[in-house]
């Protein structure tokens, strides 16, 4: 179902269009557990039916049109959810490796389809990271929670063209908002004591002390040289079905004094999904165009119609939290972790458009 309005105004100086689509996709293949009695462990069924809704908006426009002079510009803005609506054979929740999704975690009629779970931090009330008494990261019984949404709140465009005589200007900015990715990179990167932000800060400095106490690498004498920051708790976490803990006002917290070695710390810090959770959200002048048309007049004698050349650049400027990576090129599907990517690249061409 789709619906909408396509508004112009201002003989046609201003334009407005808005749709509301509301789509039912499926059933879906899943695989089916069956009785290992039947000779088989399961087989694949249509299983699975979502429902994907959302808005698109478009604004568009003529501001200035003046003799030689006009600009041109439109915005344009839309969002979508979709979400589980059935399973087969009546089912009221699955199991997400069924799914293609998480396989930690149970997915219910009704939740989202880009929910991202994960590993989060045990944290004391006022939000440091809790340890256990050997001075490493507490993570007894934990279980994968909610850590935001795959997809984005919404994507925008902004595209503008400016002409004056026979020059044009044309240049396009867009992006997303919102949206959380795992960064597997990332966390590879870390676990090998391979990413540079591991000789910085407290990291270089415990590094460092490690290399001087023991420069010949002996891996029977690794000196324990890192305190990891946060908190000690005077008793043991109780947790609820989700995990999360529920006595935290009944304990103390102390402040974590106890020295470990600094890639054991490091690798069990990003064992927790949160620890490598990154945001999605971008912006990026994706093209400009400078073009110029040749005169009809200039073009008289040469047997062609029409003639123009542009200059093009593409992936100008970028704005984002993480800069090393594209997240225009994140993928990340319903486990939202980052696999490796083609380098983004900025290019500039010339077009030329002839017409006979």
């Amino acid at each position: 179902m789709e619906g909408g309005v396509d508004i112009k105004l201002l003989e046609n100086r201003m334009s407005l269009g808005v749709t509301y689509f509301d789509a039912i996709k499926g059933p879906g293949i899943v695989t089916s557990q069956w009785s290992e009695a039947s000779g088989f462990s399961g087989g694949t069924i249509n299983g699975i039916k979502t429902e994907k809704k959302g808005w698109e908006i478009s604004l568009s426009g003529t501001p200035v049109k003046s003799g030689n002079f006009s600009w041109n510009t439109a915005v344009n803005w839309s969002t979508y959810v979709e979400r589980y609506k059935e399973f087969y054979n009546g089912l009221t929740f699955l199991n997400g490796g069924y799914l293609g999704a998480d396989s930690r975690v149970s997915y219910k009629i009704g939740d989202r389809v880009d929910n991202l779970y994960g590993y989060k931090f045990f944290r004391a009330p006022d939000g440091q990271i809790i340890h256990d008494n050997s001075g490493v990261i507490l993570n007894d019984n934990r279980k994968a929670q909610l850590l935001g949404h795959s997809n984005p709140d919404y994507v925008w465009s902004f595209i503008n063209t400016i002409s004056y005589k026979s020059f044009s200007l044309n240049f396009q900015f867009d992006g997303r908002v919102g949206g959380v990715g795992v960064d597997y990179v990332y966390k590879k990167l870390l676990q090998g004591g391979r990413e540079i932000s591991t000789v910085q800060g407290a990291y270089g400095a415990a590094r460092l002390a490690e290399f001087n106490q023991n420069p010949n690498n002996d891996p029977n004498n690794i000196p324990q040289t890192y305190t990891g920051q946060g908190v000690v708790a005077s008793g043991p976490l109780e947790l609820d079905a989700n995990g999360n803990p529920t006595n935290l006002n009944q304990l103390t917290f102390t402040p974590n004094t106890v020295k470990s070695s600094l890639q054991d710390y490091i690798g069990r810090e990003v064992g927790f999904d949160e620890r490598v959770l990154i945001s999605s959200t971008f912006a990026k002048l994706r093209q400009v165009t400078i073009s110029y048309n040749i005169p009809t007049a200039v073009l008289k004698k040469s047997g062609l119609r029409q003639a123009s050349i542009s200059l093009v650049g593409r992936n100008l400027l970028y704005f984002a939290k993480r800069t090393d990576i594209d997240l225009d090129q994140f993928i990340g599907g319903n486990l939202g972790a980052q696999i490796l990517q083609s380098p983004t690249l900025r290019r500039y061409g010339v077009n030329i458009n002839l017409t006979f």
